[in-house]
């Protein structure tokens, strides 16, 4: 999904320029109107303004790929993939190269075993539940509905960029296909 969503967003780049050029046509009813290539981002589904996916056009709420989307199935992420594609960039100030929050992500033979434990804040809740996103404690630090769950401090991650979709997708991914090693 990330990657399609990638190789999107460089040819609706590429085709901005375009769109000046492209005759004006109906969208709808009425005298709205706008170009074919306006046209072309709703039929797909894909918001590249924020770079998220948008409901698809069946209708249906499954924008996560796989069946029922229309998207292809992606494979669940490993463990090293999480580690390179989000834990590294964006958690690795505070949890690699420290032990904030005495949560360590160093990229090694127990961080799957350290993701699996007990939250320190908001235990009995696993910082990782594999399939079960809503009771994963770094899933709800992430989204930001960890202290519904009992939890404490801020949302992560704390006083950086915000994570990108295809980021918190990764996650999202990895938790729902059972946080595989």
């Amino acid at each position: 999904m990330a990657r399609l969503l990638h190789a999107g967003r460089l040819v609706a780049l590429a085709c901005l320029a375009l769109t000046s050029c492209l005759p004006a046509i109906p969208t709808g009813s009425g005298s709205d109107t706008g170009s074919l290539f306006d046209v072309g981002l709703a039929d797909l589904g894909v918001d590249f303004d924020t770079g998220t996916t948008t409901a698809p056009p069946d209708g249906s709420d499954d924008t996560s790929g796989g069946s029922g989307s229309g998207l292809p199935d992606l494979p669940t992420p490993t463990l090293s993939d999480l580690s390179a594609g989000l834990l590294l960039p964006a958690c690795g100030d505070c949890h690699i190269s420290q032990t904030l929050g005495d949560l360590w992500l160093e990229p090694n033979a127990a961080l799957r075993d350290r993701l699996l434990a007990s939250s320190l804040q908001a235990a009995p809740l696993p910082l990782v539940t594999p399939g079960d996103l809503e009771a994963s404690y770094l899933w709800r630090k992430v989204e930001d509905s960890h202290l519904t769950a009992g939890g404490l401090g801020e949302a992560m991650p704390l006083g950086r960029v915000a994570l990108t979709q295809a980021q918190t997708d990764l996650l999202r991914r990895w938790i729902e296909g059972g946080a595989p090693p």
